[in-house]
């Protein structure tokens, strides 16, 4: 019961950190006054009414997220940010390290708390602009550029589809994170804010391998000299509404209808573009020439152009490396070619095997039946299996010996 609440208890992995060591295989059980006092703490967090704020969709509060690490767990708190400044804890997160993890160096311990909170808490940010708090300032360019460590790129490329700023604050004053990641610190002081520049949302949901070749600036280049983008912003500038596109800093966005009455705004990419985003999005190291619709997803929350689903089923089928290497796992079928009418008893005979049928007493579950194509005559024999060996035995001892050698005999093997 108390991991299916752990979300609304503060400090659930440093609570439960004694008692999580018997989930290990071929613990030795030895119940210590650490375990006996996490279980008495865990007993009384249940039993006490959890201060958590309801989320608040409508009224568009802003989000902000603080997340921290430890050597031992990760965790993190989502706030809504009322009128007056106050901030309303949404979710608590926790959970402790693997083994592997404790290995990982501070930046990718404080990393990994980022990815996973966020990834957690996927139903509320998706869509919608927050901010992300944490202790740690190297991870304030996680947004903006690569760095050679494999590992952490590939966190970054994960959270691209998210529209987030990253600010820093001194690890004495973020104790809310903190606490969940090891044990409860004092009160924490007015968050340090500090200003950096980040890309828009939607341009952010560009993963760091493209950024560098297709960024805001060279979209807005581009839109300017597509005839039909140019319509569109010279109508949208002159003040005109439009139900299905905005224009937002001199880039043309339309407006994507998804459910709960969100509204998506991504860029409408220009002709010129197309060719290089789908090779982007398809060919790159980190695309995985995925398959048509696997691509299709990928892209379809983030870009728009008329036509889309086709051009990209247009791109996918015409892949050179995925129609050299992908393997086509479907069943052959088979080479239909006519048949030239026999002209005489012998000329052309046919074997197959039918089954397999319930078994006899016998145990025999198929049929070999051989027919000559003139005359229709049937010759057959229940057999217990439909090997190669089987069928050339009845031939020779039930159609060669009494009837004569056919001139040709059709089979499927």
């Amino acid at each position: 019961m108390a991991q299916f609440y752990r979300r609304f208890i503060k400090d659930f992995a440093s609570i439960a950190a004694p008692l999580n060591v018997f989930k290990t295989k071929n613990a030795k059980f030895e119940w210590t006054n650490e375990c006996q006092k996490s279980f008495d703490t865990l007993k009384q967090k249940l039993s006490q009414y959890p201060l958590l704020a309801f989320y608040n969709d409508k009224s568009k509060l802003k989000l902000k997220i603080n997340t921290d690490a430890s050597n031992m767990g990760i965790g993190g708190v989502l706030h809504q940010v009322t009128s007056d400044g106050h901030l309303q804890p949404i979710q608590y997160l926790s959970r402790s390290l693997s083994k592997r993890e404790q290995k990982y160096s501070v930046i990718e311990k404080e990393c990994l708390a980022m990815v996973w909170c966020i990834t957690k808490l996927r139903p509320y940010l998706y869509g919608r602009e927050f901010t992300l708090i944490t202790d740690h300032h190297p991870l304030c360019w996680l947004n903006k550029q690569s760095s050679k460590n494999g590992r952490l790129d590939r966190w970054s490329l994960q959270l691209q589809e998210y529209s987030f700023d990253i600010k820093h604050t001194p690890g004495s004053s973020n104790c809310v994170a903190d606490c969940l990641s090891r044990y409860p610190l004092q009160q924490p002081d007015n968050v340090v804010e500090e200003q950096l520049e980040v890309m828009h949302g939607q341009i952010n949901n560009i993963s760091t391998a493209i950024t560098s070749t297709f960024d805001s600036t060279k979209i807005q280049e581009q839109q300017q000299r597509d005839k039909r983008i140019k319509q569109l912003y010279d109508q949208l500038a002159s003040g005109k509404q439009h139900q299905s596109y905005t224009l937002e800093n001199g880039i043309v966005y339309k407006n994507l209808h998804r459910t709960n009455h969100m509204i998506l705004k991504v860029p409408y990419v220009p002709t010129s573009m197309i060719e290089q985003l789908l090779q982007a999005y398809h060919n790159s190291p980190t695309a995985g020439h995925l398959g048509i619709n696997k691509t299709w997803n990928k892209i379809r929350d983030r870009y728009f152009w008329p036509g889309m689903y086709n051009k990209i089923k247009q791109y996918v089928l015409s892949c050179t490396k995925c129609r050299q290497f992908k393997v086509d796992r479907t069943k052959p079928t088979g080479k239909l070619q006519p048949i030239e009418p026999p002209t005489g008893i012998l000329d052309l005979m046919g074997l197959d095997f039918i089954g397999p049928v319930p078994p006899s007493s016998n145990g025999n579950k198929y049929i070999l039946v051989c027919t000559d194509y003139l005359s229709r005559y049937a010759i057959t024999q229940a057999t217990a299996n439909c090997t190669a060996e089987t069928a050339a035995k009845f031939l020779v001892e039930k159609v060669i010996l009494q009837y004569g050698v056919p001139k040709q005999l059709l089979t499927d093997r």
